[in-house]
């Protein structure tokens, strides 16, 4: 499953794989910007500011639960 969206100046993709028996998954997030744009940031490691061209995150775990989280919903 992929889902795309935007930011201010870029956008981010979420891709979730699942196992053939579709009981856990992983993902991998990815953030980007336009071609000659960043992003100015406080980073929560050094306390300082940063700038960010692009940004990745590998190694995300997920689980699959029976049924619909949906069903009920109004």
């Amino acid at each position: 499953m992929t889902l795309i969206g935007e930011t201010k100046g870029g956008a981010y993709r979420t891709l979730i794989e699942f196992d053939a028996s579709f009981v856990s998954c992983s993902a991998r997030v990815a953030l980007a910007f336009q071609s000659g744009k960043t992003s100015i940031s406080l980073s929560p490691i050094t306390k300082k500011y940063v700038e960010m061209k692009s940004v990745t995150a590998n190694g995300i775990s997920c689980s699959v639960k029976t049924g619909n989280v949906l069903a009920g919903a109004t």
